[in-house]
């Protein structure tokens, strides 16, 4: 194992106010600790003017190898940004590698990679706010939820109606809202059942339903509560 460093860039609609950035320590089974680091990076628009061009992530912990490195760590930063843009409700776009390189400090010879990236077009970048602080607790909260499964396929599906969010595309979009709703059900379900003490018999005779129908009741009594952050306190 080796330290690698990854840097890596995406178009999104929200943004971090110069000088700002999110930095958040992560563990995951398959890679181990790492450190990601977000900020938005600005150009000269003229007349002293910074302007938002992308989302760019710096990426630094251990892997097998160079090219793993950049899988895991891309793929990491593709997790945070999706519960980031839940967050704050915008897409966050999608990580692109840019350089990537081997950092360990024994060695006196570093692999190193830079992919070959065409300049997005200039264009306007929607200018709504990521709040540092509330998105390191938010992302934190996920990483260690006991559902982060069903929560992160929930965030999956919501992020894509958001890309979905346009003239043409209401009946996708719809179906990928639907998706979420029934991805976190489960949960949901199980959270309300601890909360409440009752077996899955009580549940069912007080609803008025059968105990194979207990999901989709919870999907229409339970779900539609646990709006914004709320269902992530408590499921």
């Amino acid at each position: 194992m080796g330290l690698y460093v990854v840097s890596a860039r995406a178009r999104a609609s929200a943004i971090l106010y110069p000088g700002q950035q999110l930095a958040i320590d992560c563990s995951y089974a398959d890679l181990g600790p790492f450190k990601l680091t977000l900020r938005t990076r600005y150009f000269d628009g003229g007349y002293g003017a910074s302007v938002p061009s992308a989302l760019w992530a710096d990426i630094r912990g251990n892997a097998p190898d160079l090219m793993s490195a950049v899988r895991a760590f891309v793929n990491a930063a593709a997790e945070i940004s999706n519960i980031v843009a839940f967050g704050v409700n915008a897409t966050m776009g999608k990580f692109e590698p840019e350089v990537a390189f081997d950092a360990s400090p024994e060695l006196n010879e570093h692999e190193f990679v830079q992919f070959s990236m065409p300049d997005w077009p200039l264009g306007p970048v929607p200018g709504r706010p990521i709040n540092a602080e509330t998105m390191v607790t938010l992302v934190t909260k996920v990483n260690g939820h006991l559902e982060r499964r069903r929560v992160m396929r929930a965030i999956a599906h919501y992020i894509e109606a958001l890309r979905l969010w346009v003239f043409g595309d209401e009946v996708p979009c719809l179906a990928r809202l639907y998706m979420g709703v029934e991805a976190i059900s489960k949960a949901v379900l199980r959270n309300h059942m601890n909360r409440s003490g009752k077996t899955t018999d009580e549940l069912a005779t007080e609803w008025g339903v059968q105990r194979r129908d207990l999901e989709s009741e919870c999907r229409k009594r339970l779900v539609p509560l646990h709006r914004g952050f709320d269902w992530l306190l408590v499921v």
